[in-house]
C-alpha cells in the first residue's frame, strides 16, 4: 500500500517528536513501509519535552497490562531520507477538545493515557462489555470523554452515558494520571439535565410532575393506589403482566412487570387498626385529607413543585452564557467567523486553545517536571549487577541471550542463526566485517548486504536480519535502534522472521531516564522489549 493512516499516543513539542505504543507490530508496519504516512493526532496528546517520555512510557504499560515496557515503540520527526516514508503528513484534530479544554471540571478527562485500567475495575463494564456504550470510547473514561467530544446537545447516546455508572470510585483510584471520573460525570449528568430543561418538558419532567402532584396529596395517593389496582385487574385478568402497552413495552421485553397491589399499606394499617377497636384507630394517626403529605400548608398543585420556575433559572443561565461567548467573555472559544484563511490549520487550531484556556481562567496547579534524571553513572560502563538485570529482563521476554568476547561474536552470530535455521540473511550496508557471520551455519546460507536497499518482497522473503543497537534498558529489557551504525533502516528489523541484535556492554544502561539522555530525538527509533 502507498500510503498508511495512524494514530499518536504522544507528541513531544520540544522535538516535534511523534510517539506510537503498541503490542502487535502492526503500527511498526503502518509507519516504516508506505512511501507515503498520514497521522491524525487528538490535541491532547502533546507533551512538553523529551525527558517526559521517561514517566508516560513506563506509566502507559504498567497501567494497563502489567508490563515493565511495550513490546514495541515507534518514534519519528518528519521522513528520514532512506528510511520510511518520503513523504508526512500530520492532522491535528480538535473535534470537541477545546469545548472540553474550556471547562474546568471537564477538562481533566483530556489527561486521560488510554491505558484501559479504569475499564479493568469498573463494575458495570465488567456486566454489559464496551459494545454497550455504542460509543467509541466505552467504559468510564469514555463516559465522561465521549459526551464532550460527541456533545450532549446533539448525541443522545452521548447524553446516557454520564448515567452508565454506579459512582463507586474503584475507577478514580487506579487512574494513574488521577481523573477524578466520578465527580466529572456527576458535572456532565448536570449538564445533560440543564439542557433538557432548556428545551422545555420532556416526557420524564411531565411524568415526574404528575409523580410529584399525585404523592403530594394523601388523598389523590389513596386514589391512585386503588385506580391502578383496579386497572391492573381489568387488564392483566390472569394475575401477571404479559407486555405493557406502547413504549412502556420496551421493559417487559427483557424482564417482567410486578402487578400493582391489591390493597395499599396504608388502607390494610387503617382497616387493621378498626379491627382492633375505637381507640387503636384514633392512634392509628388522622383520616386521608388532601393536605399535603409533611401536614402543612395548602394543597400541592403542580407548578409549585418548582419545575417551571427552576426550567426558567436554567433557560436564562444558558442564555448568559451564550452571551458572554459571543462577547468574548467566559463562553468564549477564540474562533471566528471571518478570521483569515488558514491553509495549514494552525493558527485555527492555536485560537481554539487559546479561546478555551481564556474562557476558563484561574490559577492553574503547577507541575513539577523533576520527577526523574539520569544517574550519575549514566555514561559510565555497565555494571556486573546491570547486565544480570538485563539478562534476566530479555530472557523473560523468550528472547534468545548469547554471551561472546568481541573477537568470538561472528561465532556466535552464526550459531545463533543456525538454532533458529535460517537460509537467508540480511545485514545493514555498514555491518561490521568483522562481526558478519562465520562458520558453518547448519545449513547452505545467502548472506547479503542491505545495499542497494532491497524490495519489501526480498525483505519478506528473507529468514533473518543481523543488526547492531543504540542502546539496551537493563531496567526494562528494552532494545532501542536508532538507524545509527550498523543498525540499517526500519524495515530490516520488521520483516525477517528472526532477528539477532548485537548488543555491546557499553550500551547497556540502568533505566529510561540514562537511555533518553543517550538517544537522539529526532532520529527514527524502534524501541523492542
Amino acid at each position: 500500500a502507498p500510503v498508511a493512516i495512524s494514530g499518536v499516543n504522544f507528541a513531544v513539542a520540544e522535538t516535534g517528536t511523534l510517539v506510537v505504543v503498541e503490542s502487535e507490530g502492526n503500527g511498526r508496519m503502518c509507519l516504516t513501509l508506505p512511501s507515503t504516512l498520514v497521522t491524525v493526532m487528538g490535541i491532547e496528546k502533546v507533551i512538553p519535552r523529551w525527558r517526559d517520555l521517561d514517566v508516560l512510557l513506563q506509566l502507559l504499560p504498567r497501567s494497563a497490562t502489567g508490563e515493565r515496557m511495550n513490546p514495541y515503540t515507534s518514534m519519528w520527526t518528519g521522513t528520514t531520507a532512506g528510511d520510511g516514508p518520503r513523504e508526512f503528513h500530520l492532522v491535528l484534530l480538535d473535534n470537541g477538545r477545546s469545548d472540553a479544554l474550556a471547562d474546568r471540571v471537564g477538562r481533566q478527562a483530556l489527561r486521560c493515557i488510554r491505558c484501559a485500567a479504569c475499564l479493568n475495575v469498573c463494575p458495570v463494564y465488567e456486566r454489559v462489555g464496551g459494545h454497550a456504550y455504542g460509543s467509541v470510547y466505552p467504559g468510564p473514561i469514555g463516559a465522561v470523554l465521549a459526551p464532550q467530544l460527541d456533545h450532549v446537545a446533539t448525541d443522545p447516546v452521548a447524553a446516557s452515558l454520564p448515567f452508565a455508572s454506579t459512582l463507586c470510585g474503584a475507577c478514580f483510584s487506579v487512574c494513574p494520571v488521577r481523573i477524578d471520573i466520578p465527580r466529572l460525570l456527576v458535572h456532565l449528568r448536570g449538564e445533560v439535565v440543564e439542557r433538557k430543561a432548556a428545551r422545555g418538558p420532556t416526557a420524564e419532567s411531565v411524568a415526574m410532575a404528575a409523580a410529584g402532584y399525585v404523592l403530594g396529596s394523601r388523598r389523590r395517593l389513596d386514589f391512585a393506589e386503588r385506580a391502578g389496582a383496579s386497572v391492573a385487574r381489568v387488564l392483566f385478568p390472569r394475575g401477571r403482566v404479559g407486555r405493557l402497552p406502547g413504549p412502556l413495552g420496551r421493559w417487559t421485553d427483557a424482564r417482567d412487570a410486578p402487578l400493582p397491589a391489591t390493597q395499599s399499606f396504608r388502607r390494610w394499617w387503617l382497616e387493621r387498626a378498626a379491627a382492633a377497636g375505637p381507640a387503636a384507630a384514633g392512634a392509628s394517626g388522622p383520616p386521608a385529607t388532601d393536605a399535603p403529605a409533611d401536614g402543612g400548608g395548602p394543597p400541592a398543585r403542580s407548578d409549585e413543585l418548582g419545575i417551571a420556575s427552576v426550567a426558567a433559572a436554567m433557560r436564562a443561565t444558558r442564555r448568559g452564557r451564550r452571551s458572554a461567548g459571543r462577547s468574548g467573555g467566559p463562553g468564549a472559544t477564540g474562533r471566528s467567523a471571518h478570521a483569515p484563511r488558514d491553509p495549514s490549520g494552525r493558527e485555527s487550531v492555536l485560537g481554539a486553545v487559546r479561546g478555551a484556556l481564556d474562557a476558563a481562567p484561574g490559577p492553574t496547579t503547577p507541575v513539577r517536571r523533576d520527577y526523574r534524571r539520569a544517574s550519575p553513572t549514566a555514561g559510565a560502563q555497565a555494571t556486573d549487577e546491570m547486565l544480570e538485570r538485563f539478562a534476566e529482563r530479555i530472557t523473560d521476554y523468550r528472547a534468545t541471550l548469547r554471551h561472546a568476547a568481541p573477537r568470538e561474536a561472528a561465532i556466535a552470530i552464526a550459531a545463533a542463526l543456525a538454532a533458529s535455521g535460517a537460509s537467508s540473511v540480511v545485514l545493514p550496508s555498514d555491518f561490521p566485517d568483522d562481526l558478519v557471520p562465520r562458520g558453518d551455519l547448519g545449513r547452505p546460507t545467502t548472506v547479503t548486504r542491505d545495499a542497494p536497499p532491497l524490495g519489501v518482497g526480498d525483505l519478506e522473503r528473507t529468514d533473518a536480519a543481523v543488526t547492531a543497537c543504540a542502546v539496551a534498558i537493563a531496567e526494562t529489557g528494552t532494545i532501542v535502534l536508532d538507524g545509527g551504525a550498523a543498525q540499517g533502516r526500519r524495515a530490516l528489523s520488521l520483516l525477517p522472521d528472526h532477528l539477532v541484535v548485537v548488543v555491546r556492554r557499553s550500551q547497556v544502561v540502568d533505566n529510561v531516564p540514562d537511555a533518553l539522555v543517550r538517544l537522539v530525538p529526532t532520529t527514527p527509533q524502534t524501541w523492542i522489549s
